[in-house]
């Protein structure tokens, strides 16, 4: 699995919560409207970010949710 971005803070992904995104790289369907091309043109590749990093992420941000009473996955 390529990670090609994560974005830590969102409010628009999940309608009326705080989420986080993740950006999975390589598609190959190349749509003339997409949000993010850098994860589809080989030559717009950023190097991919390391799982380690995901995690960490996701264990900081399951314990401060959970200190607020709203964590849920």
């Amino acid at each position: 699995m390529s990670i090609g971005g994560i974005q830590k803070l969102s409010l628009v992904d999940y309608p009326g919560h705080v989420a986080a995104a993740l950006f999975l790289s390589g598609c190959n369907m190349r749509c003339g409207y997409c949000r993010n091309p850098e994860l589809v043109l080989p030559e717009r590749l950023a190097p991919s970010i390391p799982v380690d990093e995901v995690l960490s992420f996701s264990e900081i941000a399951r314990w401060s949710a959970g200190r607020r009473g709203d964590f849920w996955w």
